[in-house]
């Protein structure tokens, strides 16, 4: 076991004796050893990084497919200026299938 001198100034103490009376360590040796393993504990950043790159990616993928959705029927329908898109028969399965397929994806983690 090693062993090591620590100087700290005046407002590190402080969120040391803070961080100590938050998880009732009465050691700053103790205390000291928290911090380290709860700095470098990696695995739990890893994951919480990997779940956010995750959702990106699917919201990032859905936009790419609604944005080429809109410019298929832009390019290949022709739209009369009071038409509602809303109501069209088409998108509306379009919409569902991939709502059905994709939706559930992003908020599975």
């Amino acid at each position: 076991m090693a062993r090591y001198t620590i100087d700290l100034d005046d407002e590190l103490e402080m969120k040391l004796k803070e961080y100590m009376e938050e998880n009732n360590i009465k050691l700053r040796s103790k205390a000291i050893k928290s911090c380290i393993l709860v700095a470098t504990d990696k695995d739990t950043d890893k994951s919480y990084i990997y779940g956010i790159d995750k959702k990106l990616n699917t919201i990032l993928y859905r936009l790419n497919f609604n944005k080429k959705i809109l410019e298929q029927f832009f390019a290949n329908m022709e739209f009369t200026q009071n038409a509602s898109i809303l109501n069209d028969p088409l998108l509306k399965q379009i919409y569902e299938e991939y709502n059905s397929k994709y939706f559930g994806r992003l908020n599975s983690g």
